[in-house]
């Protein structure tokens, strides 16, 4: 799979937010995931991107995590 169809694919999957990083070179993990509050979520991560899509969980929520009370 190539970065472009990477990127399609992580757009189909998880909607406009969808977003890939990494897999340019050698050796560096391609990530896979999703913009949620601004933030990259990782969803998935392998050495390539089938396999960074194989491993990745279910898309992000769309409201930032709990805070904990002190």
């Amino acid at each position: 799979m190539t970065t472009s169809e990477a990127l399609r694919a992580a757009k189909a999957r998880w909607g406009p937010n969808g977003a890939i990083s990494g897999g340019t070179a050698p050796g560096h993990n391609c990530l896979v995931g999703a913009f949620t509050s601004g933030r990259f979520v990782i969803l998935g991560i392998g050495e390539t991107w089938d396999e960074a899509f194989a491993r990745a969980g279910d898309p992000p929520s769309q409201s930032p995590p709990p805070r904990h009370a002190r």
